[in-house]
């Protein structure tokens, strides 16, 4: 082989090993710029059921000046029987039961009148009482979980695993999963369980102070970041939130406890 020809051969080598590494580099570049999608689908994750009945829409502003027309002293089981059925009677108009009022009530006069007031001059309850309500709660969405076979991790565990560097730190909703569920063919990737009305009202509520509607949005805004959830609210909610949330934070879907037995609540 002349040593023209070696030259021109050893030339073609280092332009098809350029080349070889261009090509590599220009694929590692695309595929960074543009992963690849998710298969994860609807199609291919078990999808559960889970009836929600919501009031009228904006029930909770329609409402809410009635229900400030009542003594703001204790609980609405302790109204006079009279005031119970004039807001149950009112209740009925926006497909709502006077349990959903009676919530709505209390944390109205909760985002008016601040929680410190709220609890020690309003007689609406302690603090702990409110507690081991919205525990127990937890508990019975927990139990409902379990019973559909779905495997989930609470917050303790979250923060152990965030702690180790193995969960990445948005917050801990109640339920995480590590394999996302679909309710109602939407994706989900966690829950969190509230046991106030979900009201539009009171999110947008001009409050001095934090109030637990507010803090649940908030929370959901980093909740988001580990994918879709979803937020159970026991007394319901409007339908109105339903299209807030999903144009201001993401897509979380709001639930009722419509498939949950509330039964052992009663004894709180």
């Amino acid at each position: 082989m002349t040593l023209q020809k070696r030259k021109k051969n050893k030339h073609d080598n280092i332009f098809a090993r350029f080349f070889f590494i261009f090509q590599n580099v220009l694929f590692l570049k695309i595929n960074c710029q543009n992963p690849p999608a998710s298969n994860l689908t609807v199609e291919n994750i078990m999808n559960f059921e889970w009836r929600t009945s919501s009031v009228h829409e904006q029930a909770d502003a329609k409402i809410w000046d009635f229900l400030l027309t009542f003594p703001h002293t204790g609980r609405g089981s302790e109204l006079p029987l009279d005031d119970q059925k004039k807001i149950a009677n009112e209740a009925s108009n926006y497909n709502m039961s006077i349990k959903q009022c009676m919530s709505l009530r209390r944390n109205i006069l909760r985002a008016v009148y601040g929680p410190g007031t709220f609890a020690r001059n309003l007689n609406m309850g302690d603090e702990k009482t409110g507690a081991l309500y919205a525990q127990e709660f937890e508990h019975i969405v927990a139990e409902k979980l379990t019973a559909m076979q779905v495997s989930f991790v609470r917050e303790q565990e979250q923060k152990q695993l965030q702690k180790r560097g193995k969960m990445e730190k948005h917050g801990t909703p109640d339920f995480f999963f590590n394999d996302p569920i679909t309710i109602n063919n939407h994706i989900i990737h966690w829950i969190e369980a509230k046991t106030p009305m979900g009201s539009l009202a009171l999110a947008k509520f001009d409050a001095k102070h934090k109030i637990p509607m507010q803090q649940t949005l908030h929370q959901a805004t980093q909740y988001i970041n580990y994918g879709p959830g979803a937020i159970i609210f026991l007394n319901g909610f409007v339908p109105d939130l339903q299209c807030y949330v999903k144009n201001n934070i993401g897509n979380i879907l709001l639930l009722d406890a419509s498939e949950l037995d509330l039964t052992s609540l009663d004894a709180i």
